[in-house]
C-alpha cells in the first residue's frame, strides 16, 4: 500500500519558475524511457524528434477563466477570491479573509452581493452565474498560482514584466460551456511553430476538454493513497477522438497525452460502456495511483509537480507502468528523474520546464 510520504521532497524556492520561457518552446525538456530508464536532456522545440509519424498527440483545449477577483467588505477592507463554479442561480467561490454569511461584499461596477453561506474558505454568493462570469471577463484577473505571486513578491519581481493573460493560457484554448480556473500547464510549452513542426512530421493532433478545478493542486492530507477522495472535474471527449485513438493503436501508433488533465480525461473515458459509441461529457474523480493499468495513453508530456500531490502520484505511476502491466509497488523512478532535473537546473511547476515519458 502506497503512502503519500513516498511522494515527498524538499522544494527549493529558487527552482520555482516565476515567468515562462520565451519563446514557449525554448523550455527544457527531459525525455524518460519507461523501458530502459534512460534520461535525455533536450528542449521542447525538439519534441517532434522523439515522436513517430502515426502517433497522436492530444491536448486539453479548455480556456482559462479570469477567475481571480478582488472585492471589498462593508468596512472597506479588501478581500480576494477565486470563482469555483455555478450552483443553480448562485456561484461558489473561495474567499481569503474574514467574511461571514449574511454579509454583503462589494465588487467594482456591481451592486452589493450577499454571502449566502460560508464554511472555512468556501462561500456561496447570491448572484446569477451568467452575470458574475460576465463581470469576471471585464474585471477578473488571471488565476496565477499563489506560490508564483508569493515568490514574485518575495523577490520584488515586477509582475508587469510578464503578460500573464497570454502566457498563462494555451495558444489553442477554446471557449466552451465551462472553463478552467487553472491552466493545463504542460500545454503552455506549445506555440504555433512547434504545433506546425509536429503536424509536418506526420504526427496527428487532437483535443479534449477537462475543465481544471483548483482541487487538482490540493495536497493529499491523508497517509494512505486509497483514502484520498479526488475532486470532480467536467470532461468532454469527442467521439472523433475516441475513434482516432482506436485507429492509432490498431496501426501500432502511440497516444501521447499532453498533461495530467488529458491523461485523466482519456483514462476515465475509456472505462465508459459508451466509449466508441458517442461523445462523452461527464465528471471524473479518477485518481491514478499504483496499481493502475493504463488503457488509453502510451506517452505523457508533463511538468514537474509539487510534492505530496495527486499529479506527482500520477506521473510516478506512469513512469513505472509498461504497456499491459500495472505494478502494485513503485520503485520510485520518479526520484531519479527529479534528481536529474535538479542537477540540470530545470525549473519547477506551472511556468517551469517539462518532461516527456515514453
Amino acid at each position: 500500500m502506497s503512502s503519500i510520504h513516498d511522494f515527498d521532497y524538499d522544494v527549493d524556492p529558487e527552482r520555482i519558475a516565476l515567468a515562462p520561457a520565451e519563446p514557449r518552446s525554448s523550455a527544457k525538456l527531459m525525455v524518460v524511457s519507461r523501458e530502459s530508464g534512460e534520461i535525455t536532456h533536450s528542449i521542447f522545440s525538439s519534441l517532434p524528434g522523439f515522436l513517430r509519424a502515426g502517433d497522436l498527440v492530444i491536448f486539453n483545449s479548455s480556456e482559462v477563466l479570469r477567475a481571480r477577483f478582488l472585492a471589498k467588505k462593508q468596512n472597506g477592507k479588501q478581500i480576494e477570491g477565486i470563482f469555483i463554479s455555478a450552483i443553480g442561480d448562485h456561484v461558489s467561490v473561495w474567499i481569503k479573509g474574514n467574511v461571514k454569511a449574511g454579509e454583503s461584499i462589494h465588487f467594482e461596477n456591481l451592486p452589493p452581493v450577499k454571502v449566502i453561506s460560508r464554511a472555512e474558505r468556501d462561500a456561496v454568493l447570491d448572484i446569477m452565474p451568467t452575470r458574475f462570469l460576465a463581470w469576471l471577463k471585464d474585471f477578473g484577473q488571471v488565476p496565477l498560482p499563489p506560490y508564483i505571486r508569493k515568490e514574485r513578491e518575495r523577490k520584488k519581481f515586477n509582475e508587469k514584466l510578464v503578460q500573464d493573460q497570454q502566457a498563462y493560457s494555451t495558444v489553442f484554448a477554446e471557449a466552451g460551456r465551462s472553463g478552467s480556473i487553472a491552466a493545463p500547464t504542460a500545454s503552455l510549452h506549445f506555440d504555433e511553430a512547434l504545433l506546425s513542426q509536429i503536424k509536418s512530421a506526420g504526427i496527428e493532433i487532437g483535443f479534449v476538454k477537462l475543465h481544471v478545478g483548483l482541487g487538482t493542486f490540493e495536497p493529499v492530507d491523508v497517509d494512505q493513497l486509497d483514502q484520498h477522495q479526488m475532486h470532480r472535474e467536467m470532461v468532454e471527449v469527442p467521439l472523433e477522438i475516441q475513434n482516432r485513438i482506436a485507429q492509432v493503436h490498431a496501426n501500432g501508433g502511440r497516444v501521447i497525452a499532453v498533461g495530467t488533465t488529458v491523461m485523466r480525461s482519456l483514462e476515465s473515458a475509456v472505462l465508459s460502456p459508451s466509449w466508441g459509441k458517442t461523445e462523452l461529457v461527464y465528471e471524473t474523480d479518477l485518481f491514478i495511483r499504483p496499481p493502475y493499468l493504463f488503457r488509453a495513453v502510451d506517452g505523457l508530456v508533463t511538468n514537474f509537480h509539487w510534492p505530496r500531490s495527486t499529479l506527482l502520484v500520477l506521473v510516478a505511476t506512469f513512469l513505472e507502468a509498461q504497456r499491459g502491466s500495472c505494478p502494485a509497488h513503485l520503485q520510485h523512478r520518479w526520484r531519479e528523474a527529479y534528481a536529474a532535473a535538479f542537477t540540470q537546473d530545470y525549473k519547477l511547476f506551472s511556468y517551469g520546464d517539462g518532461m516527456l515519458i515514453l
